[in-house]
């Protein structure tokens, strides 16, 4: 049961139906034989990154000193500000229409797929007893 609720938590942090119009917008400029490769490459970065994470994520928790509560309310702060934002939307950045290039790690594995409550999630997860590496690897693999 542990490793269904750590996927559960690691899927619906990551949103992937929520991230599909961003996805297609931001992919809309690459060619359409492209599409695909650049996605597995985004897909391939944002698991690097998730895995890097659950791996060191114990050793930064403890170099930073850092407890499991400070690494809770940090993660249910920055997804209310996420929310926040998308209730009341202000777009600071706009992706320009020159713009021809492949999307590459930014946007879309990081922050879309391995964002900041991600990570603070995974070290919240490598640090407490909530589960073997494995199972958490495993997790965030699937998820």
């Amino acid at each position: 049961m542990e490793f269904v609720s750590i996927f559960m938590t690691l899927f619906l942090i990551m949103d992937p139906f929520g991230n599909i119009p961003v996805f297609l917008s931001v992919l809309e400029k690459v060619k359409p034989e492209r599409r695909r490769v650049v996605l597995i490459r985004e897909l391939i970065f944002s698991l690097i990154v998730i895995i890097v994470c659950i791996l060191i994520g114990e050793k930064i928790v403890r170099f930073t000193g850092l407890e499991q509560e400070s690494i809770s309310i940090t993660g249910g702060i920055i997804l209310f500000l996420i929310a926040i934002k998308m209730i009341f939307p202000y777009r600071i950045f706009e992706y320009k229409d020159e713009v021809e290039s492949e999307p590459f790690i930014v946007p879309l594995a990081i922050p879309l797929i391995a964002g900041p409550s991600l990570m603070a999630v995974l070290l919240l997860f490598s640090s407490s007893e909530s589960g073997t590496f494995i199972e958490i690897i495993l997790a965030g693999s699937l998820a």
